[in-house]
């Protein structure tokens, strides 16, 4: 089923190294072991440290690709230093003990259980632990990996040196009283009992997948980047370290946070005020940052890299360890769904908040002795007292992002002259421009290609007649390479009881590639509504129900990613209802003074807007959602409450029209009385009530 077999638990593993030294062959070797279990990419992407089995030595091989073994049996060399490393017993008997040692300052609690019901601890380390008093915040995080040993030793020993050193050591005992401290030493409990305790050589959680394979990499689980862009959502695969594939050690799972450990520290995480976040792996000696997906800068990019660079130099000048190299994380390798870019880009984006986070790749190897060992803490620790002193300064030097700004339109208006204000979200953010965006001419139609793709905003994917259910063009893409496509549908308001539907032909590379459809209410967040791989074997009809979004502005996307190792991930879609079609869709002005627009010389129709903000530094807030004006040739009659539309919500304006017109003109400021005039004889009287029932029942 699978491109090539993944390797079973107890398959000797060995670890190789692939030498690359021009663009040509680094891109024959990238695609040759697409999907593979990466260790380490060193001298600038010239070498390749892959885990890998005797089938793929053959296939490598085939390929032409020569390599260099560094260890035989991954299994047998982690045996030769297994005791040097705390069983999960012993760790949380250790943690436990911390807890107990200085309870005045700390607080142990399980933030969540594993499939195998283990628990995930956390210890916060502060002089007044569960209490939020606006002091910055450190999260340190180990074994995302369960073959990664030192990655649990190096935050277990972070939380050791803090408590130990408390009330002795100045240094520490300041960080400690001015700061809220969480150290989650090992968030994998049951990969690491499974590769640590039990002897096997192994990446993931051990969640049972489809066709009999455990395990999902939980570092490819988190959300997408939240910065609306497609190349950024959890599971889309370009290159290497990010798989559909249940049987390979990078495999990202059935959806995010589909697994019980992501959806724990996702939990835990999103309301803490945290600073800096530090996630240690092995190896390579690197100090990552965001983006992982992109080559492109974070808003944050400018003190991101520089307190990155800084931790990596205190762990080098240390000289325990050898040195560390700061880069952002893409120049490693591509990937999507990791902490570091779904915890940034949720903060950012989605809770108005900056934090820095950082993953540290220790040691030169997985798992080196107990004295290397000793000596890769050593120099960490350096690493996470730099990140410990910069955090305090870290909120005052950024800027937080400029949340769409609320908007405020009249509902109705008379003579197509009116003003729109709005007024920002999170006023500490700068906003030194506003942009303001029409729309008009709204249509609800079935969407079947024939007219072209003028409803959506297309990444990569085309109206086309190669294929056609309706008739003879549909909309989709064909990546016969590694490549992520996408599709927008313009924003739309759902009504009670509205259903997604249409037909998609599909013929994707089952295990590698994968195609989604996807909903967004706030144009960042994507739920998603089914995911596509194999073949369709022709046009099959898709239906979703979308009550769950109703009165909400909603977009549709589509969305085909493929890998290196694909063989084709093609995927179509035709006659798609309900699609918005507008008129027109226009920039009305930016302003760049005050909180309001005029709008002059409107006729009759309904006409929405937007408004997003935008700075210098951190750019675009994005647009926020859709408010409708409703110019109208005069008040519809019976609509005794002035808002544009006779319906049920004008009964009490009624009534009070014809029983007191007094006090109906101070309730309904610009109503006229004679609105409630339904029977149109000139009395807005008891009278009316027959012909205004009439109305509102739309007879």
């Amino acid at each position: 089923m699978w491109e090539h077999a993944a390797a079973t638990a107890d398959e000797v593993r060995s670890l190789i190294r692939v030498q690359a030294d021009d663009d040509l062959s680094r891109g024959i070797v990238r695609q040759a072991v697409s999907d593979w279990d990466v260790a380490a990419v060193g001298d600038s992407g010239r070498s390749l440290d892959l885990v890998v089995t005797a089938s793929d030595v053959e296939r490598l091989i085939a390929s032409g690709i020569s390599f260099d073994v560094l260890v035989d049996d991954m299994v047998r060399a982690a045996d030769g230093v297994r005791a040097s490393y705390h069983t999960l017993a012993q760790y949380e008997t250790l943690i436990a003990g911390l807890a107990a040692s200085q309870p005045t300052i700390t607080q142990l609690t399980s933030i969540g259980q594993t499939y195998e019901g283990r628990d995930i601890w956390c210890l916060e380390i502060s002089d007044n632990p569960g209490v939020d008093e606006s002091e910055p915040g450190v999260v340190f995080m180990g074994l995302h990996h369960a073959r990664e040993w030192p990655s649990l030793e190096a935050a277990l020993d972070v939380a050791t040196r803090l408590v130990n050193g408390y009330g002795s050591d100045p240094e520490i005992t300041a960080l400690v009283n001015g700061q809220r401290i969480w150290v989650l030493p090992c968030v994998n409990p049951d990969g690491y009992v499974y590769s640590h305790d039990q002897g096997h050589d192994w990446r993931k959680n051990r969640s049972p997948q489809l066709y009999g394979e455990f395990g999902v990499d939980i570092n490819r689980n988190y959300g997408g980047s939240y910065d609306g862009f497609v190349t950024g959502e959890w599971g889309s695969v370009t290159q290497m370290a990010t798989s559909h594939n249940p049987g390979f050690d990078t495999y990202c799972g059935a959806a995010p946070f589909s697994e019980l450990e992501t959806q724990a520290i996702r939990d835990f995480m999103e309301p803490l005020d945290v600073s800096i976040a530090i996630s240690y792996h092995t190896f390579s000696r690197l100090v990552l940052w965001p983006w992982g997906y992109s080559t492109s800068a974070t808003p944050d990019d400018v003190l991101m890299s520089a307190i990155g660079t800084g931790i990596a130099n205190a762990i080098s000048q240390h000289g325990g360890d050898g040195t560390y190299n700061p880069q952002q994380s893409h120049d490693l390798y591509a990937t999507t769904g990791g902490f570091n870019d779904w915890f940034y880009g949720y903060r950012y984006y989605e809770s108005g908040r900056n934090v820095l986070p950082y993953t540290i790749e220790l040691c030169s190897e997985f798992q080196p002795s107990q004295y290397q060992l000793q000596r890769v803490l050593n120099a960490n620790w350096e690493g996470a007292l730099y990140a410990l002193n910069q955090a305090a300064n870290v909120q005052s030097q950024l800027m937080p992002w400029v949340s769409p700004p609320v908007l405020t339109v009249p509902p109705t208006d008379l003579d197509g002259n009116f003003t729109i204000s709005w007024q920002p979200q999170n006023p500490g953010a700068s906003s030194s421009m506003c942009f303001i965006r029409e729309y008009a001419g709204l249509s609800v139609i079935t969407d079947d290609a024939e007219a072209g793709g003028g409803a959506w905003t297309l990444l990569d994917m085309s109206v086309g007649s190669d294929l056609g259910h309706s008739g003879t063009h549909s909309i989709g893409s064909s990546l016969l390479g590694p490549g992520i496509s996408g599709m927008t549908s313009a924003p739309l308001q759902l009504a009670g009881g509205d259903e997604l539907t249409f037909w998609a032909w599909y013929d994707i590379t089952r295990g590698n590639d994968a195609a989604f459809v996807e909903v967004t209410a706030n144009g960042r967040t994507f739920d998603i509504l089914e995911q596509f791989t194999g073949s369709s074997g022709g046009w099959v009809q898709r239906t979703y129900d979308l009550s769950a979004y109703a009165g909400q502005w909603i977009q549709v996307r589509f969305r085909n990613t493929a890998s290196l190792s694909t063989s084709g991930s093609q995927f179509y879609v035709d006659d798609i209802y309900p699609v918005a079609s507008w008129g027109s869709i226009s920039t009305l002005a930016v302003v760049t003074s005050g909180t309001s627009y005029d709008v002059t010389g409107r006729s009759p129709g309904d006409y929405y807007y937007q408004v997003r903000g935008w700075d210098s530094i951190q750019g675009s807030s994005g647009y926020g959602e859709l408010q409708r004006v409703r110019v109208l040739d005069g008040w519809p009659l019976g609509d005794c409450d002035c808002d544009g539309s006779a319906d049920v919500f004008d009964i009490d304006a009624f009534v009070l029209a014809i029983t007191e017109p007094a006090t109906y003109a101070v309730a309904y400021p610009g109503c006229d009385v004679m609105q409630a005039d339904c029977d149109q004889d000139g009395t807005a009287d008891v009278f009316d009530i027959d012909a205004f029932v009439a109305i509102i029942a739309g007879q």
